[in-house]
């Protein structure tokens, strides 16, 4: 540096910081951003399953499958879910229903011919709680009987548009850091 003209010292003082700063600022909001997405489809599952769960009960203790039916064929309109299942309280499973492969819609764009599907399966317990209908409530017979599993309810999710998401937002990222790199770059060199 020592061996440097005034040019290029000014560009490496312009740039060295700007690079940095950049580079911290866009590693920090893209890493946000990717596990953001993640943890949204993780919630978006766990929330399907637990509500699911409550739905599927009277299914489940009647062993009513055309309501379990209704209830799965309904749930399966949402692109990411591509199976659920409903299972007795031995995890022997009462009806399971897929999406086709030519019903799998996530907006196709080139992205998605780059990404390898991964399927997360979500878990909650059907329950049934004894409703006591008394009029006098005993005063020593306060506490609610105990929620039984009758059942479980398994919702499969496809990983494909949250990956999507993800690489589309690093893409972005990317071009936003290289502009304002070249951006810096040409004030630098019409300062120097």
């Amino acid at each position: 540096m020592r061996n440097w003209d005034i040019k290029k010292r000014v560009l490496f003082l312009a740039l060295m910081p700007t690079l940095i700063i950049t580079l911290i600022i866009s590693f920090y909001f893209n890493y946000s951003r990717v596990t953001q997405l993640e943890k949204s489809m993780h919630e978006k599952g766990i929330t399907l399953a637990n509500h699911l769960a409550p739905a599927c009960e009277y299914g489940v203790f009647s062993g009513n499958m055309d309501i379990l039916t209704n209830i799965i064929d309904k749930t399966l309109r949402d692109s990411d879910i591509i199976n659920v299942a409903v299972s007795d309280k031995n995890n022997n499973i009462l009806i399971s229903h897929s999406r086709g492969k030519n019903l799998h819609n996530h907006k196709l764009s080139v992205l998605s011919y780059f990404v390898d599907e991964q399927q997360i399966t979500f878990t909650a317990p059907i329950t049934f709680t004894e409703v006591e209908i008394n009029d006098f409530a005993d005063a020593d017979n306060k506490a609610a009987n105990e929620p039984v599993a009758i059942g479980y309810v398994h919702v499969t999710l496809s990983s494909i548009s949250t990956r999507i998401l993800q690489i589309d937002s690093l893409l972005k990222g990317l071009l936003i850091m290289a502009s304002g790199l070249i951006l810096t770059i040409i004030l630098a060199t019409r300062i120097s």
